[in-house]
């Protein structure tokens, strides 16, 4: 469900801002991480679309592992102490194409990007009723990021490449819970974005009240052509 409000004051953003959190099952428009909540996107242009850079060109998605891999190269001091979506959001910090989409906790930073620039356009703050955020240390995150760092090759996937990254998650220390082949395509086959909390680990997340959606793609067979179609996020 998609509703449009017209924001002419501060009062006025605040106002629209309380009802949706009331009307969604919250009292104030500002709190800390819960099972449900909202959450926030300042556009400068209402026309832009809710996608992340590697999704805006289908050859960013196509070599999305050689400019991950690439980054670490050309990077080592400061990634080689990084997990895999450390990497990713620094990657983006450096203004590699990736997956991610910034989000805030605070409706107020929204706004500032959302008037920031590109004043001869109207600007738009998105809301979105998230139903949980994902720690980078879930398993459905340590899936991706496997995926995307060591086994992510073009558009295509195959039974072969189930079997390597299921391997690769068996060794890795930080994954506690028990993977199977039938758990990494659902979690790879999955068309709708996950929201994670990251780790403070820098000063503009800190600041911003920020948080990530780390998009997916549908897995291709090797027989099947690609597209870059999937399911949007809800917005309020």
């Amino acid at each position: 469900m998609h509703k449009a409000s017209t924001i002419t004051s501060l009062e006025g953003f605040f106002r629209i801002i309380k009802k949706f959190s009331t009307d969604k099952g919250s009292s104030v428009f500002y709190h800390e991480v819960a099972d449900m909540q909202m959450i926030y996107r300042g556009h400068s242009d209402i026309d832009w679309l809710l996608i992340p850079s590697a999704f805006r060109n289908s050859n960013h998605i196509k070599n999305e592992r050689l400019y991950l891999k690439e980054f670490l190269r050309q990077l080592p001091n400061e990634t080689d102490n990084l997990d895999y979506f450390d990497v990713l959001v620094k990657a983006q910090h450096y203004g590699i194409p990736t997956r991610l989409l910034d989000f805030t906790l605070n409706p107020l930073i929204a706004l500032y990007f959302a008037c920031s620039s590109n004043e001869d356009r109207d600007g738009v703050v998105i809301c979105i009723l998230n139903q949980g955020l994902f720690s980078q240390q879930d398993l459905s995150i340590k899936v991706l990021m496997h995926y995307i760092f060591r086994f992510k090759h073009g558009y295509s996937w195959s039974d072969k490449n189930t079997e390597l990254l299921q391997q690769s998650l068996s060794k890795d220390p930080s994954v506690f819970e028990e993977v199977n082949s039938e758990v990494i395509n659902k979690i790879l086959s999955s068309d709708r974005p996950i929201f994670v909390s990251p780790k403070l680990k820098n000063n503009r997340i800190q600041v911003q009240n920020g948080l990530f959606a780390l998009f997916n793609t549908p897995l291709q067979k090797n027989n099947q052509s690609y597209n870059l179609e999937f399911e949007l996020l809800d917005t309020y």
